[in-house]
C-alpha cells in the first residue's frame, strides 16, 4: 500500500454515494493501480479506505490525478505498479513519466 493524498474531490459522480467519496486534503493508501483502455486510458487506482463496489457503476477506481504521492513515495509506487498484474505488458517507467501522478512534498 501507497500513502496518498488527496488534492482534487471536485465533480464527484452521482453513481458514487457521497460516504464513499474521497476529501480533499486527507490522506488514503493505494491499494492497486489500473488502466482503463476502454475509458481512454484513464489511470485508476483502489483505496484501501474507500473500497468502490457494484453499487458504483460504472465507476471501480478512483482517478489517479487526485490524488498525490511523497516524492520519497515513488519508488515503492512504481512496484507497486510493476505487481499490478494488469500492468504486466505496461512499460511502467513510461506510465509514470506519462501519468497525471502529482508528488506532494
Amino acid at each position: 500500500m501507497i500513502d496518498c493524498i488527496c488534492i482534487d474531490d471536485k465533480n464527484r459522480p452521482k453513481e458514487i454515494p457521497e460516504e464513499k467519496w474521497v476529501k480533499e486534503e486527507e490522506g488514503y493508501k493505494i491499494t492497486h493501480v489500473y488502466i482503463h483502455p476502454n475509458q481512454g486510458g484513464i489511470q485508476g487506482v483502489t483505496l484501501y479506505e474507500k473500497p468502490l463496489d457494484e453499487s458504483c457503476p460504472p465507476y471501480e477506481t478512483f482517478k489517479l490525478s487526485r490524488f498525490a504521492i511523497r516524492a520519497s513515495d515513488l519508488e515503492a509506487f512504481i512496484e507497486l505498479c510493476k505487481s499490478c498484474s494488469d500492468l504486466n505488458d505496461v512499460d511502467v517507467m513510461k506510465l509514470v513519466e506519462e501519468s497525471e501522478l502529482q508528488l506532494a512534498d
